[in-house]
């Protein structure tokens, strides 16, 4: 069973940065994990990830941005996003619209 699972997660790990580096402007980075199922996203340009937050819980989509889990401000351009729970045609999409809007973000 734990093989399974730790298979299952690892291809929703990796379908969700495939996504991400197809949907998100240049210049994104995103972290694989070397264990767990948790993405860090680096925007582009110290793009600040709270207003991309707050955009994107506007379409229903929920994030955290990096800034909840640092003191400082040196994870403000950073998004954390889950990969723990299978990658649906919902969630894709959603993953998508959440880089289209990154690319709004970007250009103002």
């Amino acid at each position: 069973h734990l093989q399974q699972l730790r298979a299952r997660l690892q291809a929703q790990v990796q379908t969700m940065i495939e996504i991400v580096r197809q949907s998100f402007p240049a210049g994104t980075q995103v972290h694989e994990p070397q264990g767990g199922c948790v993405l860090w996203v680096r925007l582009p340009d110290k793009q600040d990830a709270r207003m991309l937050f707050e955009r994107a819980l506007a379409h229903g989509i929920h994030v955290f941005p990096g800034s909840v889990f640092s003191a400082g401000v040196n994870h403000s351009d950073f998004l954390r996003l889950n990969a723990g729970s299978p990658v649906t045609a919902e969630a894709e999409a959603k993953l998508r619209c959440l880089g289209e809007l990154a690319g709004l973000s970007q250009s103002g």
